[in-house]
């Protein structure tokens, strides 16, 4: 028997689909973004825009009024549709897996971090302009009050006003308002922040530095697909997605500074097909070197990204579950976008509903991060380490080479960095054997080709020491002292040789003195005491 009575919903409905809704509040900026596309792209499919009247998103934010206020020239909304557009909840029109937003419920994202939430509208042709009032600050005493009874159709109407007023029918807008945004969310009224946010998540073009972005754009045309963006502005600066293609990291030389340390030297590809051959997602991602982790930091555009419809569902959280180590994603710049209309963003908009569609989607994700980009990163780290270690040895030998003028401590601190030297050069040799069977199973492997060569050209530029000969490396050889006929073999020089003022036993006193300071203290320590003892005692 179907249930007949009536069914309540309790005000904690509306903190669920407030406050309770995301975890960060920045996320309002895209939910306001969205209805406003989801307006602009109608108002374009009807023709409403004159040949200078370019469709846009304005956002404007007043910390010292702590308003903030998010404007689009779009449709607006009829005065007789304001009670189902604007008053009723969960209740959209818009149509699933066509529209961006469906669900109704994205406008009241605001109402949970501000005192007063105001959608301001006028549709073309009617001189009426409405402002739909929601009292967020009664709501908080509402909900908090477990005293009140209240369903959540009672307090919906306890804190909805309505008012009218007129205007110029030419007019057509819809503005959203949050007055008296609560001091909690102070980052809500950051422009520099709200900046950033918007250029990661809203469907935006790419920014001009990133001159890569031609080859998205060619992979679109060629794939009959398309990306759709549009005009966003925070406080009157455009906003564009901000991705480049130098690749940042800390400045050791000072606070708060970064250097380049790799680069993106092109992008690749990727389709996601279902068992039909049904294209359901694509991805770009960029080739660098894969030297390390993408520092977020200095890199906010890093980790794979996943996009429906051009706006942003995961900023890789999600998406790093599928690598066999999460943190592989941060190796990686790049986009995930969805194309599948079963491909439905969840309520939180923070992934996928579950769908037949997603299990394929994720099984053919996970296949090719494991399959193509795991080896990548994988085996490029394997080649950087062995061109590093060839490095080493040339700074071993420039050491060498120094002290060789200079003086060592002694005659075991030489024969110490000889034996060091040689067993290195040998685990170079074979490290490049290494290499070359990587390379040659990259044979069939553009990509992966791509990367190495990225490598060798980067350290091929940076040490003498790049093949190795039939005797193991081709550059100066260092050989032991010999062992046999001391008194051939030449001497070693030593820094208390430089101690000329001192007696031959007080030279073989600060000898010993030296060593001891070069076993008790680590390298770098005991090289500073030891010089600034020999700087003294040459006066």
């Amino acid at each position: 028997m179907v249930f007949d009575g009536n069914v309540k919903f309790g005000k904690n409905v509306i903190e669920n689909l407030t406050t309770g809704m995301y975890e960060d509040s920045k996320i309002i900026y895209r939910e306001y973004i969205q209805n406003a596309a989801d307006s602009i792209d109608k108002a374009l499919r009807d023709g409403l825009y004159e040949e200078d009247d370019e469709p846009s998103i304005e956002i404007d934010i007043f910390p010292d009024e702590r308003l903030i206020k998010i404007t689009d020239n779009a449709y607006g909304i009829k005065a007789q549709d304001i009670v189902k557009t604007l008053i009723d909840v969960a209740d959209s029109e818009k149509v699933k897996g066509v529209d961006k937003g469906f669900r109704g419920i994205g406008r009241l994202g605001g109402l949970g971090y501000c005192k007063l939430l105001k959608f301001i509208t006028t549709y073309p042709d009617e001189n009426i302009q409405t402002t739909v009032i929601y009292d967020g600050e009664l709501l908080q005493k509402y909900l908090n009050d477990f005293s009140i009874k209240m369903d959540a159709e009672e307090i919906l109407q306890k804190i909805i006003t309505v008012q009218s007023d007129s205007c110029s029918a030419a007019s057509h807008y819809f503005i959203v308002e949050l007055h008296g945004v609560r001091k909690d969310n102070d980052e809500l009224l950051d422009p520099n922040k709200i900046t950033r946010y918007v250029s990661e998540v809203a469907p935006l073009d790419y920014a001009n530095k990133f001159y890569l972005r031609s080859k998205i754009y060619e992979y679109l045309e060629e794939n009959d697909l398309k990306l759709t963006d549009y005009r966003v502005t925070v406080d009157g600066f455009d906003v564009l997605r901000d991705y480049t293609t130098k690749l940042y990291e800390k400045d050791s030389g000072a606070d708060d500074t970064k250097k380049q340390y790799d680069e993106i030297t092109h992008l690749e590809f990727e389709d996601f097909r279902d068992n039909d051959g049904r294209l359901i997602a694509w991805m770009w991602f960029g080739i660098s070197r894969f030297d390390r982790q993408i520092p977020i930091k200095y890199n906010p555009m890093a980790g794979l990204k996943l996009l429906k419809e051009n706006i942003q569902i995961d900023n890789g959280a999600k998406i790093s579950r599928f690598f066999k180590e999460p943190r592989g994603n941060l190796y990686f710049i790049g986009e995930i976008h969805a194309v599948d209309k079963d491909l439905i963003p969840n309520g939180r908009r923070d992934y996928f509903e579950e769908t037949p569609t997603r299990v394929i989607f994720e099984a053919k994700l996970e296949a090719f991060i494991n399959d193509t980009l795991y080896q990548l990163y994988r085996e490029a780290s394997v080649v950087k380490s062995i061109y590093q270690s060839s490095m080493k040895v040339q700074e071993l030998k420039e050491e060498y080479e120094q002290k060789s003028q200079t003086g060592f401590i002694n005659e075991t601190e030489q024969k110490v960095l000889i034996d060091e030297i040689k067993s290195k050069e040998d685990k170079w040799v074979k490290d490049r054997e290494k290499v070359e069977k990587i390379k040659d199973k990259a044979k069939d492997n553009p990509i992966l080709t791509q990367v190495i060569n990225n490598i060798e050209k980067k350290y091929d530029n940076e040490v003498t020491i790049s093949k190795p000969s039939e005797k193991g490396l081709n550059d100066k050889k260092i050989d032991k002292p010999a062992k046999k006929d001391p008194e051939k073999q030449e001497k070693t020089v030593l820094l208390t040789d430089k101690l000329t003022n001192l007696s031959q036993n007080e030279r073989k006193l600060v000898e010993r003195i030296y060593s001891v300071i070069s076993k008790v203290l680590d390298p770098e320590k005991s090289q500073k005491l030891i010089h600034k003892i020999q700087s003294e005692l040459q006066k």
